[in-house]
Protein backbone atom coordinates (compact mmCIF):
# COMPACT_ATOMS: atom_id res chain seq x y z
CA UNK A 1 0.00 0.00 0.00
CA UNK A 2 2.88 1.99 0.59
CA UNK A 3 4.23 1.97 -2.90
CA UNK A 4 0.98 2.03 -4.26
CA UNK A 5 0.72 6.05 -4.60
CA UNK A 6 3.29 6.36 -6.67
CA UNK A 7 2.38 3.54 -9.04
CA UNK A 8 -1.38 4.08 -9.58
CA UNK A 9 -2.59 5.96 -12.24
CA UNK A 10 -6.14 6.70 -12.60
CA UNK A 11 -7.70 8.21 -15.64
CA UNK A 12 -11.45 9.50 -16.25
CA UNK A 13 -12.48 10.96 -19.08
CA UNK A 14 -14.67 13.57 -19.12
CA UNK A 15 -17.69 12.11 -20.75
CA UNK A 16 -18.01 9.53 -18.16
CA UNK A 17 -19.15 11.92 -15.63
CA UNK A 18 -22.87 12.39 -15.22
CA UNK A 19 -24.46 15.08 -12.64
CA UNK A 20 -21.17 14.82 -10.50
CA UNK A 21 -20.54 11.57 -10.56
CA UNK A 22 -18.11 9.21 -12.31
CA UNK A 23 -19.27 5.75 -12.90
CA UNK A 24 -17.14 2.91 -12.40
CA UNK A 25 -15.54 1.59 -15.61
CA UNK A 26 -15.62 -2.00 -14.59
CA UNK A 27 -18.59 -3.31 -13.89
CA UNK A 28 -19.13 -6.07 -11.32
CA UNK A 29 -16.07 -5.95 -10.38
CA UNK A 30 -15.52 -4.02 -7.26
CA UNK A 31 -18.13 -1.00 -6.62
CA UNK A 32 -16.79 2.34 -6.53
CA UNK A 33 -17.16 6.06 -7.57
CA UNK A 34 -15.74 9.25 -7.10
CA UNK A 35 -17.30 12.60 -6.67
CA UNK A 36 -16.13 15.74 -6.87
CA UNK A 37 -17.65 19.55 -8.22
CA UNK A 38 -16.82 21.44 -11.56
CA UNK A 39 -13.92 23.85 -10.86
CA UNK A 40 -13.56 26.88 -13.31
CA UNK A 41 -10.43 29.06 -14.06
CA UNK A 42 -11.79 32.29 -15.26
CA UNK A 43 -9.29 34.85 -17.09
CA UNK A 44 -7.16 37.06 -15.06
CA UNK A 45 -8.67 40.45 -17.36
CA UNK A 46 -12.08 39.59 -15.95
CA UNK A 47 -10.97 38.57 -12.19
CA UNK A 48 -8.87 41.79 -11.93
CA UNK A 49 -11.69 44.06 -11.75
CA UNK A 50 -13.09 42.24 -8.85
CA UNK A 51 -10.06 43.32 -7.16
CA UNK A 52 -9.80 47.06 -7.49
CA UNK A 53 -8.81 47.25 -11.32
CA UNK A 54 -5.79 47.37 -13.57
CA UNK A 55 -4.58 50.05 -11.09
CA UNK A 56 -3.88 47.15 -8.21
CA UNK A 57 -0.66 46.52 -10.58
CA UNK A 58 0.99 49.64 -9.87
CA UNK A 59 2.32 49.29 -6.73
CA UNK A 60 4.65 46.49 -8.27
CA UNK A 61 6.18 48.83 -10.51
CA UNK A 62 6.33 51.60 -7.48
CA UNK A 63 8.28 48.07 -5.50
CA UNK A 64 10.77 48.49 -7.99
CA UNK A 65 11.84 52.03 -6.82
CA UNK A 66 12.59 50.80 -3.78
CA UNK A 67 14.64 47.74 -4.33
CA UNK A 68 18.78 48.38 -4.52
CA UNK A 69 19.72 47.87 -8.61
CA UNK A 70 23.06 46.70 -7.07
CA UNK A 71 23.89 42.92 -8.28
CA UNK A 72 26.43 40.81 -7.63
CA UNK A 73 28.14 39.18 -11.02
CA UNK A 74 27.26 36.30 -10.18
CA UNK A 75 22.96 36.55 -8.78
CA UNK A 76 23.24 38.01 -12.24
CA UNK A 77 24.51 34.94 -13.95
CA UNK A 78 22.26 32.83 -11.53
CA UNK A 79 19.18 35.32 -12.89
CA UNK A 80 20.20 34.42 -16.32
CA UNK A 81 20.36 30.84 -16.27
CA UNK A 82 16.76 30.53 -14.47
CA UNK A 83 15.40 33.00 -16.82
CA UNK A 84 17.16 30.71 -19.78
CA UNK A 85 15.55 27.76 -17.93
CA UNK A 86 12.06 29.02 -17.55
CA UNK A 87 11.98 30.06 -21.59
CA UNK A 88 13.33 26.49 -22.55
CA UNK A 89 10.30 25.08 -20.66
CA UNK A 90 7.95 27.96 -21.96
CA UNK A 91 8.39 26.97 -25.21
CA UNK A 92 8.31 23.35 -25.08
CA UNK A 93 5.22 23.36 -22.95
CA UNK A 94 1.86 23.71 -24.97
CA UNK A 95 -1.85 23.81 -23.93
CA UNK A 96 -4.62 25.29 -25.18
CA UNK A 97 -5.11 26.64 -21.12
CA UNK A 98 -2.37 28.53 -21.10
CA UNK A 99 -0.98 31.53 -23.31
CA UNK A 100 2.35 31.27 -24.43
CA UNK A 101 4.87 33.74 -25.03
CA UNK A 102 7.30 34.62 -27.72
CA UNK A 103 10.51 34.74 -26.64
CA UNK A 104 11.29 38.35 -27.18
CA UNK A 105 8.38 38.92 -24.86
CA UNK A 106 10.06 36.76 -22.46
CA UNK A 107 13.11 38.45 -22.96
CA UNK A 108 11.65 41.73 -21.28
CA UNK A 109 10.82 39.88 -18.15
CA UNK A 110 14.87 40.76 -17.14
CA UNK A 111 14.23 43.88 -16.27
CA UNK A 112 11.59 44.77 -13.70
CA UNK A 113 10.39 47.81 -15.59
CA UNK A 114 9.82 46.37 -18.74
CA UNK A 115 8.34 42.84 -16.98
CA UNK A 116 5.74 45.50 -15.35
CA UNK A 117 4.85 47.39 -18.64
CA UNK A 118 4.67 43.80 -20.49
CA UNK A 119 2.33 42.38 -18.16
CA UNK A 120 -0.07 45.93 -18.12
CA UNK A 121 0.02 44.98 -21.84
CA UNK A 122 -1.13 41.70 -21.42
CA UNK A 123 -3.84 43.09 -18.86
CA UNK A 124 -5.63 45.33 -21.31
CA UNK A 125 -5.08 43.82 -24.73
CA UNK A 126 -7.88 42.60 -26.08
CA UNK A 127 -10.35 43.93 -23.67
CA UNK A 128 -12.29 47.06 -23.72
CA UNK A 129 -13.26 46.99 -19.64
CA UNK A 130 -9.80 47.39 -18.34
CA UNK A 131 -8.50 49.88 -21.44
CA UNK A 132 -11.37 52.16 -20.53
CA UNK A 133 -10.42 51.64 -15.91
CA UNK A 134 -7.01 52.47 -17.62
CA UNK A 135 -7.89 55.84 -18.99
CA UNK A 136 -10.43 56.92 -16.28
CA UNK A 137 -8.08 56.60 -13.78
CA UNK A 138 -5.04 58.41 -15.63
CA UNK A 139 -3.48 54.83 -15.38
CA UNK A 140 -0.77 55.81 -17.89
CA UNK A 141 0.12 59.17 -16.32
CA UNK A 142 0.48 57.31 -12.83
CA UNK A 143 2.65 55.16 -14.58
CA UNK A 144 5.04 57.84 -16.45
CA UNK A 145 5.20 59.72 -12.68
CA UNK A 146 6.71 56.16 -11.40
CA UNK A 147 8.86 55.57 -14.03
CA UNK A 148 10.49 59.04 -13.43
CA UNK A 149 11.65 58.03 -10.19
CA UNK A 150 13.07 54.86 -11.10
CA UNK A 151 16.36 54.37 -11.17
CA UNK A 152 18.10 55.62 -14.29
CA UNK A 153 20.09 52.31 -15.20
CA UNK A 154 16.67 50.32 -15.39
CA UNK A 155 15.26 52.64 -18.65
CA UNK A 156 17.32 50.55 -20.94
CA UNK A 157 15.99 49.30 -24.71
CA UNK A 158 14.18 46.36 -22.96
CA UNK A 159 11.96 49.19 -21.19
CA UNK A 160 11.84 50.82 -24.59
CA UNK A 161 10.58 47.84 -26.43
CA UNK A 162 7.84 47.25 -23.83
CA UNK A 163 7.02 50.49 -24.40
CA UNK A 164 6.50 50.29 -27.85
CA UNK A 165 4.55 47.16 -28.21
CA UNK A 166 2.07 48.54 -25.40
CA UNK A 167 1.54 51.29 -27.95
CA UNK A 168 1.15 49.04 -30.69
CA UNK A 169 -1.32 46.17 -28.94
CA UNK A 170 -3.35 48.47 -26.68
CA UNK A 171 -2.93 52.46 -27.45
CA UNK A 172 -3.50 52.10 -30.45
CA UNK A 173 -7.17 50.77 -30.71
CA UNK A 174 -8.02 53.95 -28.54
CA UNK A 175 -8.17 57.40 -29.62
CA UNK A 176 -8.11 57.99 -25.75
CA UNK A 177 -5.25 55.91 -24.78
CA UNK A 178 -3.41 57.12 -27.85
CA UNK A 179 -3.66 60.82 -26.64
CA UNK A 180 -2.57 59.95 -23.12
CA UNK A 181 0.40 57.47 -24.18
CA UNK A 182 1.24 60.54 -26.77
CA UNK A 183 1.42 63.11 -23.51
CA UNK A 184 2.70 61.04 -20.92
CA UNK A 185 4.75 58.47 -22.63
CA UNK A 186 6.27 59.00 -25.76
CA UNK A 187 6.88 63.05 -25.56
CA UNK A 188 7.49 62.61 -21.97
CA UNK A 189 11.31 63.70 -21.75
CA UNK A 190 11.22 63.68 -17.94
CA UNK A 191 12.29 60.41 -17.67
CA UNK A 192 13.71 59.05 -21.31
CA UNK A 193 16.18 62.38 -20.45
CA UNK A 194 17.32 60.44 -17.31
CA UNK A 195 18.58 56.96 -19.78
CA UNK A 196 21.62 56.17 -21.88
CA UNK A 197 22.45 57.25 -25.41
CA UNK A 198 21.35 54.33 -27.10
CA UNK A 199 17.98 54.24 -25.22
CA UNK A 200 17.45 57.70 -26.60
CA UNK A 201 18.84 57.76 -29.70
CA UNK A 202 16.29 54.55 -30.14
CA UNK A 203 13.30 56.95 -28.17
CA UNK A 204 13.84 59.89 -30.85
CA UNK A 205 13.85 56.62 -34.05
CA UNK A 206 10.46 55.71 -32.61
CA UNK A 207 9.15 59.19 -32.71
CA UNK A 208 9.96 59.65 -36.05
CA UNK A 209 8.57 57.06 -37.11
CA UNK A 210 5.42 57.59 -35.17
CA UNK A 211 5.49 61.69 -36.52
CA UNK A 212 5.42 60.09 -40.33
CA UNK A 213 2.56 58.27 -40.10
CA UNK A 214 0.20 60.89 -38.20
CA UNK A 215 2.18 64.24 -38.77
CA UNK A 216 -1.04 66.78 -38.79
CA UNK A 217 -2.07 66.35 -35.99
CA UNK A 218 1.14 65.60 -34.10
CA UNK A 219 2.08 68.64 -35.20
CA UNK A 220 -0.26 71.27 -33.00
CA UNK A 221 1.13 69.85 -30.00
CA UNK A 222 4.61 68.74 -30.67
CA UNK A 223 5.68 70.68 -33.45
CA UNK A 224 8.07 73.15 -33.59
CA UNK A 225 8.11 74.78 -30.63
CA UNK A 226 7.54 71.60 -27.84
CA UNK A 227 10.93 70.36 -29.67
CA UNK A 228 12.81 73.36 -29.48
CA UNK A 229 11.83 73.37 -25.81
CA UNK A 230 13.30 70.26 -25.32
CA UNK A 231 16.55 71.01 -26.42
CA UNK A 232 16.75 73.98 -24.39
CA UNK A 233 15.64 72.21 -21.12
CA UNK A 234 17.10 68.81 -21.31
CA UNK A 235 20.14 68.78 -24.02
CA UNK A 236 22.09 72.08 -23.29
CA UNK A 237 25.55 71.68 -21.68
CA UNK A 238 24.40 73.04 -18.44
CA UNK A 239 21.93 70.17 -17.99
CA UNK A 240 22.48 67.05 -20.28
CA UNK A 241 24.95 64.64 -18.67
CA UNK A 242 25.89 63.12 -21.75
CA UNK A 243 29.42 63.90 -23.03
CA UNK A 244 29.24 66.36 -25.68
CA UNK A 245 29.73 64.70 -28.99
CA UNK A 246 26.35 62.31 -28.11
CA UNK A 247 24.25 65.33 -26.45
CA UNK A 248 25.30 67.23 -30.48
CA UNK A 249 24.24 63.76 -31.78
CA UNK A 250 20.95 64.04 -29.88
CA UNK A 251 20.24 67.31 -30.99
CA UNK A 252 20.93 66.69 -34.57
CA UNK A 253 18.33 63.89 -34.62
CA UNK A 254 15.82 66.76 -32.97
CA UNK A 255 16.62 69.14 -35.41
CA UNK A 256 15.60 66.06 -37.77
CA UNK A 257 12.33 66.28 -36.41
CA UNK A 258 12.12 69.96 -36.88
CA UNK A 259 13.36 69.99 -40.37
CA UNK A 260 10.42 67.31 -41.08
CA UNK A 261 7.50 69.61 -39.70
CA UNK A 262 9.04 72.35 -41.51
CA UNK A 263 8.16 71.27 -45.04
CA UNK A 264 5.23 73.96 -44.53
CA UNK A 265 6.35 76.43 -42.43
CA UNK A 266 3.69 78.43 -41.19
CA UNK A 267 4.39 81.72 -39.29
CA UNK A 268 4.32 80.70 -36.04
CA UNK A 269 7.35 78.22 -36.87
CA UNK A 270 9.61 80.65 -37.95
CA UNK A 271 8.54 82.88 -34.74
CA UNK A 272 9.30 80.38 -32.60
CA UNK A 273 12.79 79.61 -34.13
CA UNK A 274 13.78 83.45 -33.56
CA UNK A 275 12.63 83.07 -30.12
CA UNK A 276 14.80 80.06 -29.43
CA UNK A 277 17.82 81.78 -31.30
CA UNK A 278 17.53 84.76 -28.64
CA UNK A 279 16.53 83.38 -25.24
CA UNK A 280 19.29 80.94 -25.33
CA UNK A 281 23.05 81.47 -24.23
CA UNK A 282 24.82 78.80 -25.48
CA UNK A 283 26.81 78.80 -28.68
CA UNK A 284 26.11 75.14 -30.21
CA UNK A 285 22.24 75.79 -29.61
CA UNK A 286 22.50 78.78 -31.43
CA UNK A 287 24.75 77.33 -33.99
CA UNK A 288 21.98 74.90 -34.62
CA UNK A 289 19.47 76.81 -34.75
CA UNK A 290 21.55 79.27 -37.78
CA UNK A 291 22.32 75.89 -39.57
CA UNK A 292 17.89 75.47 -39.76
CA UNK A 293 17.45 78.36 -40.89
CA UNK A 294 20.36 78.71 -43.45
CA UNK A 295 18.79 75.15 -44.44
CA UNK A 296 15.54 76.61 -44.94
CA UNK A 297 16.71 79.32 -47.12
CA UNK A 298 18.94 77.27 -49.32
CA UNK A 299 16.61 74.12 -50.06
CA UNK A 300 13.46 74.52 -52.71
CA UNK A 301 10.41 76.20 -51.86
CA UNK A 302 12.55 79.24 -49.95
CA UNK A 303 10.42 81.99 -50.39
CA UNK A 304 8.00 81.50 -47.98
CA UNK A 305 11.11 81.21 -45.86
CA UNK A 306 12.45 84.71 -47.17
CA UNK A 307 9.06 86.35 -46.53
CA UNK A 308 8.46 84.90 -43.32
CA UNK A 309 12.27 85.52 -41.83
CA UNK A 310 11.52 89.35 -42.74
CA UNK A 311 8.16 89.24 -41.12
CA UNK A 312 9.77 87.73 -37.81
CA UNK A 313 12.06 90.50 -37.38
CA UNK A 314 15.00 89.33 -38.82
CA UNK A 315 17.10 92.27 -37.51
CA UNK A 316 16.93 90.67 -34.07
CA UNK A 317 20.30 88.74 -35.21
CA UNK A 318 22.08 92.12 -35.17
CA UNK A 319 21.71 91.39 -31.23
CA UNK A 320 23.83 88.37 -31.60
CA UNK A 321 26.58 91.01 -33.25
CA UNK A 322 26.53 92.93 -30.50
CA UNK A 323 26.74 90.52 -27.84
CA UNK A 324 30.59 89.72 -26.96
CA UNK A 325 30.29 86.30 -25.37
CA UNK A 326 30.11 84.77 -29.18
CA UNK A 327 32.32 82.96 -31.32
CA UNK A 328 33.21 84.01 -34.84
CA UNK A 329 31.72 81.16 -36.52
CA UNK A 330 28.54 81.97 -34.87
CA UNK A 331 28.49 86.19 -36.35
CA UNK A 332 29.99 84.61 -39.91
CA UNK A 333 26.40 82.57 -40.02
CA UNK A 334 24.53 85.65 -38.25
CA UNK A 335 25.80 87.81 -41.18
CA UNK A 336 25.28 84.78 -43.92
CA UNK A 337 21.76 84.96 -43.25
CA UNK A 338 21.53 89.01 -43.52
CA UNK A 339 23.41 88.26 -47.01
CA UNK A 340 20.90 86.41 -48.08
CA UNK A 341 17.95 88.33 -47.09
CA UNK A 342 19.55 91.25 -48.31
CA UNK A 343 20.60 90.08 -51.96
CA UNK A 344 17.30 87.94 -52.39
CA UNK A 345 14.60 88.52 -55.09
CA UNK A 346 11.70 86.55 -53.43
CA UNK A 347 10.35 89.88 -51.66
CA UNK A 348 10.23 93.06 -52.58
CA UNK A 349 12.83 96.43 -51.08
CA UNK A 350 10.13 96.97 -48.57
CA UNK A 351 10.64 94.18 -46.60
CA UNK A 352 14.40 94.71 -47.10
CA UNK A 353 14.62 98.32 -45.17
CA UNK A 354 14.93 97.21 -41.77
CA UNK A 355 17.02 94.64 -42.57
CA UNK A 356 19.62 96.71 -44.27
CA UNK A 357 19.69 99.56 -41.23
CA UNK A 358 18.33 102.17 -43.24
CA UNK A 359 16.47 103.84 -40.57
CA UNK A 360 19.24 103.79 -37.53
CA UNK A 361 22.08 103.18 -39.95
CA UNK A 362 25.10 101.25 -39.31
CA UNK A 363 26.95 103.71 -36.74
CA UNK A 364 25.22 102.27 -33.39
CA UNK A 365 26.02 98.62 -34.54
CA UNK A 366 29.55 99.05 -35.76
CA UNK A 367 30.34 101.19 -32.49
CA UNK A 368 29.19 97.86 -30.16
CA UNK A 369 31.14 95.88 -32.42
CA UNK A 370 34.39 98.13 -31.75
CA UNK A 371 35.45 95.44 -29.06
CA UNK A 372 34.89 91.96 -31.01
CA UNK A 373 37.05 90.55 -32.79
CA UNK A 374 36.18 90.86 -36.51
CA UNK A 375 38.19 89.18 -38.52
CA UNK A 376 38.16 88.82 -42.58
CA UNK A 377 35.09 87.04 -43.49
CA UNK A 378 32.99 89.19 -41.22
CA UNK A 379 34.65 92.47 -42.41
CA UNK A 380 33.76 91.24 -46.25
CA UNK A 381 29.91 90.65 -45.23
CA UNK A 382 29.85 93.85 -44.23
CA UNK A 383 31.00 95.55 -46.96
CA UNK A 384 28.62 93.54 -48.94
CA UNK A 385 25.70 94.76 -47.12
CA UNK A 386 26.52 98.45 -47.16
CA UNK A 387 27.05 98.03 -51.08
CA UNK A 388 24.22 95.71 -52.13
CA UNK A 389 21.89 97.87 -54.52
CA UNK A 390 22.38 101.15 -54.19
CA UNK A 391 25.59 102.12 -51.88
CA UNK A 392 24.88 103.32 -48.13
CA UNK A 393 27.76 105.80 -47.97
CA UNK A 394 27.11 106.61 -44.34
CA UNK A 395 27.03 102.33 -43.39
CA UNK A 396 30.36 102.48 -45.91
CA UNK A 397 31.77 105.12 -43.33
CA UNK A 398 30.60 103.28 -40.31
CA UNK A 399 32.37 100.07 -41.57
CA UNK A 400 35.39 101.42 -42.66
CA UNK A 401 35.59 103.18 -39.20
CA UNK A 402 35.59 99.82 -37.49
CA UNK A 403 38.45 98.60 -39.67
CA UNK A 404 41.47 100.67 -38.31
CA UNK A 405 41.20 99.34 -34.93
CA UNK A 406 41.03 95.85 -35.57
CA UNK A 407 44.05 93.37 -35.79
CA UNK A 408 46.80 93.31 -37.63
CA UNK A 409 46.42 90.27 -40.01
CA UNK A 410 42.57 92.00 -41.17
CA UNK A 411 44.55 95.77 -41.93
CA UNK A 412 47.29 94.44 -43.66
CA UNK A 413 45.26 92.98 -46.49
CA UNK A 414 45.61 95.56 -48.10
CA UNK A 415 49.29 95.22 -48.43
CA UNK A 416 48.07 92.36 -51.10
CA UNK A 417 47.05 95.15 -52.99
CA UNK A 418 50.47 97.39 -53.14
CA UNK A 419 51.62 94.22 -54.63
CA UNK A 420 49.91 94.67 -58.13
CA UNK A 421 51.60 96.75 -61.08
CA UNK A 422 49.73 100.02 -61.51
CA UNK A 423 47.81 100.10 -58.35
CA UNK A 424 48.47 103.61 -57.56
CA UNK A 425 46.96 104.86 -61.03
CA UNK A 426 43.84 103.67 -60.27
CA UNK A 427 43.49 105.42 -56.89
CA UNK A 428 45.03 108.79 -58.30
CA UNK A 429 42.77 108.76 -61.24
CA UNK A 430 39.59 108.63 -58.28
CA UNK A 431 40.16 112.25 -57.67
CA UNK A 432 40.00 113.40 -61.35
CA UNK A 433 36.62 114.25 -62.48
CA UNK A 434 38.04 114.94 -66.55
CA UNK A 435 41.59 114.00 -67.61
CA UNK A 436 43.35 117.34 -69.05
CA UNK A 437 45.32 115.26 -71.25
CA UNK A 438 42.31 114.32 -73.31
CA UNK A 439 41.65 118.68 -74.13
CA UNK A 440 42.69 119.60 -77.97
CA UNK A 441 43.85 122.79 -76.48
CA UNK A 442 46.14 121.36 -73.81
CA UNK A 443 47.32 118.78 -76.59
CA UNK A 444 48.39 121.49 -78.35
CA UNK A 445 50.18 123.47 -75.84
CA UNK A 446 52.15 120.61 -74.14
CA UNK A 447 55.56 120.26 -74.76
CA UNK A 448 56.45 117.51 -72.17
CA UNK A 449 55.33 114.01 -72.34
CA UNK A 450 54.06 112.33 -69.00
CA UNK A 451 53.42 109.56 -67.83
CA UNK A 452 49.54 109.08 -67.80
CA UNK A 453 49.37 109.75 -63.58
CA UNK A 454 51.80 112.49 -63.35
CA UNK A 455 50.54 114.06 -66.56
CA UNK A 456 47.16 114.34 -64.70
CA UNK A 457 48.85 115.98 -61.60
CA UNK A 458 50.44 118.51 -63.66
CA UNK A 459 47.24 119.25 -65.14
CA UNK A 460 45.76 119.64 -62.10
CA UNK A 461 48.69 121.76 -60.68
CA UNK A 462 47.90 124.09 -64.09
CA UNK A 463 44.33 124.26 -62.83
CA UNK A 464 45.79 125.10 -59.23
CA UNK A 465 48.14 128.14 -60.42
CA UNK A 466 45.69 129.71 -62.07
CA UNK A 467 43.00 129.28 -59.36
CA UNK A 468 45.70 130.86 -57.48
CA UNK A 469 46.50 133.74 -59.77
CA UNK A 470 42.98 134.91 -59.84
CA UNK A 471 42.93 134.87 -56.39
CA UNK A 472 45.63 137.33 -56.11
CA UNK A 473 44.76 139.44 -58.71
CA UNK A 474 46.17 140.87 -61.90
CA UNK A 475 50.43 141.43 -61.79
CA UNK A 476 51.24 145.02 -61.01
CA UNK A 477 54.01 145.31 -63.41
CA UNK A 478 50.92 144.15 -66.29
CA UNK A 479 53.29 140.86 -67.28
CA UNK A 480 51.74 137.48 -67.06
CA UNK A 481 52.71 134.63 -65.20
CA UNK A 482 52.81 132.24 -68.18
CA UNK A 483 52.51 131.80 -72.05
CA UNK A 484 49.06 130.94 -71.59
CA UNK A 485 46.47 133.55 -72.47
CA UNK A 486 43.64 134.40 -70.46
CA UNK A 487 41.04 133.36 -72.66
CA UNK A 488 42.66 129.96 -72.91
CA UNK A 489 42.90 129.90 -69.10
CA UNK A 490 39.20 130.03 -68.89
CA UNK A 491 38.15 127.57 -71.46
CA UNK A 492 41.26 124.61 -69.38
CA UNK A 493 39.16 126.11 -66.53
CA UNK A 494 35.74 125.67 -68.08
CA UNK A 495 36.51 121.88 -69.54
CA UNK A 496 38.51 120.83 -66.14
CA UNK A 497 36.88 121.13 -63.33
CA UNK A 498 38.23 118.59 -61.08
CA UNK A 499 35.83 118.35 -58.33
CA UNK A 500 33.33 116.37 -56.67
CA UNK A 501 30.92 118.67 -55.69
CA UNK A 502 31.27 121.51 -58.65
CA UNK A 503 33.45 123.77 -57.63
CA UNK A 504 37.20 123.74 -58.01
CA UNK A 505 39.50 122.06 -55.37
CA UNK A 506 43.11 123.45 -55.54
CA UNK A 507 45.43 120.87 -55.17
CA UNK A 508 49.26 121.18 -54.96
CA UNK A 509 51.32 119.28 -57.05
CA UNK A 510 53.70 118.53 -53.46
CA UNK A 511 50.25 117.35 -52.13
CA UNK A 512 49.48 114.73 -54.89
CA UNK A 513 53.69 113.57 -54.90
CA UNK A 514 53.19 113.27 -51.05
CA UNK A 515 50.06 110.54 -51.31
CA UNK A 516 51.35 108.96 -54.31
CA UNK A 517 54.86 108.27 -51.73
CA UNK A 518 52.47 107.42 -48.75
CA UNK A 519 50.56 104.72 -50.98
CA UNK A 520 54.17 103.06 -52.54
Amino acid sequence: MTDLKGKLLLYYHANACSQNKCADLAQGVYQGQLCGTYCVAYDLKDVINCIGGVQVLFPILELVTLESNQIEEDEEEDEEEDNKDTIDSAESTLSDDWVVFSRPELELEKNKVAGFISLLKNICVGHTINQELLHTTQGIATVAALLQKVNPTLIDVKVLMAIQMFFESVCISSDTLIKSAYRYLLFDFRFWSRSEFPVRIGHIQFLATIIKDNHKTLRKMYGVQYLLDVIRTYYSSSCCNLPEEDAKAIRHSLFGLIKYFLRNIVHSDMKSIIAFILSVEEDSLINDALDLILYLLETQGRDQSYLLLLEEHAEYLYMLVTQKRHSDQLLIRVFKIISYLIRTKAVSLKYKDHVKLTKVGYGGLTMQMKEEQVNMPIAQYLMEQVTEGSINYKGLLSVLQLLPTRSCPLKLQHGQLAKLPGWQEVFVKLLIRTSMSESPVRRSTSGMQYSQPFQEMEDLNSVSAYEDGESDGPCEDGESDGPSTSGMEEEESKENNDVFDGRSVPIKRMDLEILVGISC
